[in-house]
């Protein structure tokens, strides 16, 4: 998983953003809470409690809870998708995953939310 985040990381930041990174459930709501982000990439494969877990606690935060979420799905199941985007992940996308299209929607969701 974690070249996968590398892959992304590396990405994102050539567009000129800065990414932060969390492999934890308490590692990721304390650094969101703590950098305020412009937008968070959640795994929902995430290790520690399911990444469902780690969604609604970014949602139930009030630094969070406005903050647009891509979150990325292993498990391939429309009803996995469903349950991300009824806890409020702003969009839910299927691994595998062309990392150029995941950076396009980053900053179309950042250029949606900051305008």
């Amino acid at each position: 998983m974690r070249h996968i985040v590398r892959l992304i990381q590396v990405n994102i930041e050539r567009r000129g953003y800065t990414v932060i990174v969390a492999f934890t459930d308490g590692e990721t709501t304390q650094k969101a809470a703590d950098q305020n982000p412009d937008l968070i990439i959640l795994n929902v494969t995430l290790p520690g409690p399911e990444g469902f877990a780690t969604l609604q606690n970014l949602r139930l935060s009030s630094i969070t809870s406005e903050t647009p979420i891509v979150l990325i799905t292993q498990l391939g199941h429309d009803e996995d998708i469903e349950e991300g985007l009824r806890l409020g992940a702003t969009v839910c996308v299927k691994s595998p995953f062309e990392v150029h299209k995941l950076c396009d929607s980053v900053e179309q969701i950042i250029s949606l939310s900051t305008t």
